[in-house]
């Protein structure tokens, strides 16, 4: 039962209840015809954060001991249904040309914050954004924020397929594909093989740099997107040039109008092609004026562009 029009039109009809004052467990006694599920699941929802309501908002479990350990939530349980590994390897077999994009989770402390990585086989590039949160709502939020700053049109060039893990926090795939103003695809998604974390080999090597800085265990809390940006240039350094070629072919739509520097979605998504001339100069690891060496987003708590 679980897929995202349910949970949309289950959070339609708790939302507004609880923040009128009603519990979980009479809401679901007033209206379990029209909720179509146990009460059980209700609280599973609400602890996944799928709804607008948090368990901050439930009064009484609050003052609850948290659990040992929490179940693996799936927004999706048919997320796999044609989006296996299989199928991925079948849809490169048809479309060789394609682009990959691996995308993973790196934790921190158990409950606290994570990244969200983005690996650009191509070009060995890899992007990493830091979440309060290691849930499914906070990776789209990602998603539509790069895609909000890219553009339609570069977004599809650069994520036409993008392959992950069996994750959680990636079981809503078709939030991900899909943009909420068209009815068209952004990306497809496609899932390794459970126990399988070699068939995105890339990704995984490059998290091994990522732990040289934060070993496992070690908690995220006290970072800024900022210091995770620092981060990646130095992870990155070592394939500025493909890290040029990649920005270049990025702004190309704008280098025939703009000269030196370059400002795409109304500031939302700086280019600054005189840093990357002076980056690719050097040998050394790019300086933190030049976080990512050309892109700079910083992603505020609400995750909006500022």
């Amino acid at each position: 039962m679980s897929n995202e029009d349910d949970i949309r039109r289950i959070n339609k009809i708790i939302t507004p209840l609880v923040r009128n004052g009603q519990s979980l467990h009479q809401i679901y006694l007033d209206h379990v015809d029209e909720l179509m599920c146990s009460e059980k699941t209700l609280y599973n929802y609400v602890d996944a954060q799928l709804f607008d309501v948090r368990n901050i908002d439930l009064p009484r479990k609050v003052k609850y001991r948290p659990r040992y350990k929490k179940p693996e939530f799936k927004v999706d349980r048919g997320c796999r249904i044609g989006r296996s590994y299989t199928d991925f390897q079948k849809f490169i077999s048809d479309y060789p040309e394609t682009n990959i994009v691996q995308m993973d989770t790196v934790i921190g402390r158990i409950g606290g914050k994570c990244l969200l990585t983005i690996h650009f086989v191509e070009t060995s590039l890899m992007l990493a954004f830091l979440r309060e949160a290691n849930t499914s709502a906070s990776v789209i939020q990602i998603i539509d924020l790069l895609d909000k700053a890219l553009g339609n049109e570069m977004f599809n060039r650069l994520f036409p397929v993008i392959l992950t893990d069996n994750g959680s926090e990636f079981s809503n795939p078709k939030e991900i594909e899909s943009r909420k103003t068209l009815s068209s695809y952004r990306t497809r998604v496609f899932y390794c093989d459970p126990s399988a974390p070699y068939q995105k080999g890339a990704c995984e090597v490059s998290h091994e740099l990522i732990r040289r800085i934060l070993p496992k265990g070690s908690s995220f809390d006290d970072l800024t997107q900022e210091d995770v940006f620092l981060m990646m240039d130095h992870i990155n350094s070592p394939h500025i040039l493909a890290l040029y070629i990649f920005y270049a072919e990025l702004c190309k739509k704008v280098t025939e109008k703009f000269t030196k520097k370059h400002i795409l979605q109304d500031q939302e998504c700086v280019f600054h092609m005189s840093d990357i001339n002076a980056v690719c100069r050097r040998t050394a690891c790019p300086q933190p004026d030049h976080l990512s060496a050309a892109v700079s987003f910083t992603v505020s708590s609400n995750m909006e562009v500022q």
